[in-house]
This record gives structure tokens, sequence and C-alpha cells, in this order.
């Protein structure tokens, strides 16, 4: 679930700024990471032949995120725990 979204800071660059967080197997090592988050839905279209195709409805794209993980963790300590990277 994401906590929340700023719609302001980069309005006029038709932006938004997306937190997500991240699990603890992408923490395991220290390194670069680099993610993309897509949100999409499967919809139904009733082409012109009255046949119903599967189609895209909608797509959502972020921009890659890139950050680096200064010290890795102990995964088996954190199991199901998410933490907050920030991104840049």
């Amino acid at each position: 679930m994401v906590p929340f979204y700023d719609i302001y800071t980069y309005a006029k660059e038709g932006k938004m700024l997306l937190p997500w967080n991240l699990n603890a197997n992408v923490l395991e090592s220290k390194g670069p990471v680099q993610f993309a988050i897509r949100f999409y839905k499967i919809g139904t279209f009733v082409n012109d032949n009255g046949v119903a195709e599967k189609v895209l409805a909608y797509n959502l794209n972020t921009l890659p995120a890139t950050s680096v993980v200064k010290e890795g963790m102990e995964v088996s300590k954190f199991e199901n725990t998410s933490y907050l990277l920030t991104a840049t």
C-alpha cells in the first residue's frame, strides 16, 4: 500500500512523487538498486465482429528510480518487513 503521493511538487513538469517500500530481499546486499513500477488493468473490449477481446484498459509506468544500499542486511532477521528507501 502506498502511504501517500504528492501531485504538487512537480505539477508543472506533469509528474507526481510516489514513494514505494522495498522489501528486505532488495536490501540484502549493498550496492546500486534500480526499479520502476507499473500499474495496469486488463479490460474487455467487444470488437466489430462481437468478439470479446482482452485489452490493456490503462497502463501507468513510473520513471526508473535509483538508489544505493550502503550496508547489506541479514535478511533472515527481517523477513516480511519493508523498509522505506528514498530514491533519487
